[in-house]
């Protein structure tokens, strides 16, 4: 019966990651999927064969469309660059790929935040780790997004919160947003960030 339960779970994966590839396939196959990209980002049918590429970690798919013209830094509304999409799904090897084909490490998108800032915010520190050793910015400030360090600091992740002050995060670096001013002292979720933030020297 175990055996038969570790069966099932293995063919669902794979049908799983065969539906994935099959609809991105036939979405490559429209012929006029490549109509060019507008001045927000990609197509639709360009940003859905993306997601899927990414997260089926179809890599012939992402180098196709890259062939077709698509930009490694173009985002998709909503999702932003193929970048940001693999920090989001907690993927370094593709991270990794994607930064050695120039995607950019400090691209951002309004709403959409940048790869820092969505590390950040999924905890990831080998990630977060990885796009400051590319030379991200840590203290890049996104419409929406605030920064990483305040990110963190919301999320109440000491040990990102340190990171991120080792590699260069300003303590007092605060953000407008409609009728605040936010800093990682006052966004931060509980008493050991606050008291990390204070032996710091930080007051607001």
């Amino acid at each position: 019966m175990l055996q038969n339960k570790k069966t099932i779970a293995t063919n669902d994966k794979n049908y799983r990651n065969l539906t994935l590839t099959v609809i991105a396939t036939l979405l490559l196959a429209a012929p006029f999927l490549f109509a060019g990209e507008d001045d927000e980002g990609m197509t639709s049918r360009q940003g859905e064969i993306m997601k899927h590429a990414i997260e089926s970690e179809n890599f012939s798919n992402i180098q196709y469309l890259l062939s077709e013209g698509v930009g490694i830094n173009t985002p998709y509304h909503g999702d932003g660059t193929m970048l940001m999409l693999a920090v989001r799904y907690n993927n370094l090897d593709l991270v990794k790929k994607l930064v050695a084909l120039k995607a950019d490490v400090n691209q951002s998108s309004s709403g959409d935040g940048n790869p820092l800032i969505i590390a950040a915010q999924n905890g990831n520190l080998a990630i977060a780790g990885f796009l400051l050793s590319k030379g991200a910015n840590v203290n890049a400030v996104v419409k929406g997004d605030e920064t990483p360090l305040i990110n963190a600091s919301k999320r109440g992740d000491l040990e990102m919160v340190k990171l991120l002050v080792n590699n260069g995060a300003d303590v007092n670096l605060r953000v407008k947003v409609p009728g605040e001013l936010r800093s990682p002292l006052n966004q931060a979720r509980n008493s050991s960030v606050r008291n990390y933030l204070e032996s710091l020297g930080t007051t607001k």
